[in-house]
């Protein structure tokens, strides 16, 4: 079910209307049937390619092209996606949110994570403390760690770190 596949159509993006995008595990399990069932949907996306967002917007409404990317990124490729930033409503964003882990080593019965989203890959301690910081440099004033099973924090990484250790470090140097 994995694929990474493009449709041309003269149909979408041209400026009728808003583009339709379905993002996360159903549409990474799902995608290529939803993309054939409902051709009025431009995109489908799984969870690790979040950060193409933009450009499979940009290329809906400019080239008329409709977009499914659904497969896992090996870790090696996989970019955790860049926080982010809530606004309080007065324009100045307060809140971020900073993903510092993906996928799941459990097989619930009833959950499909596993199969869409891999399995646990944490995020080096040392990149999350820098985004930290770059956000306490835009005067953020609150940050949401997260994942899908946080307290899995540090499962593959050296050091023994886990999710109580990343704590204190963040604490500790932000």
């Amino acid at each position: 079910r994995c694929y990474d596949r493009r449709i041309v159509s003269n149909e979408i993006g041209n400026g009728r209307g808003p583009i339709l995008a379905l993002t996360g595990c159903v549409a990474s399990h799902e995608g290529e049937g939803l993309m054939r069932r409902f051709p009025f949907l431009d995109i489908t996306l799984g969870p690790d390619h979040i950060a193409s967002l933009p450009r499979l917007v940009r290329e809906a409404r400019e080239k008329n092209i409709r977009s499914s990317l659904t497969n896992f990124q090996d870790i090696s490729d996989y970019e955790f996606p860049m926080p982010l930033l809530i606004p309080d409503g007065k324009e100045k964003k307060v809140k971020a949110f900073v993903t510092i882990m993906k996928g799941c080593d459990n097989a619930c019965s009833f959950c499909i994570v596993p199969f869409v989203r891999g399995k646990e890959v944490s995020r080096p301690a040392e990149e999350i403390v820098e985004e930290i910081r770059s956000l306490e440099a835009q005067e953020i004033r609150e940050v949401m760690l997260l994942g899908q099973n946080v307290n899995y924090y540090g499962k593959g990484l050296p050091g023994g770190l886990n999710f109580a250790s990343l704590l204190r470090r963040i604490d500790e140097e932000t």
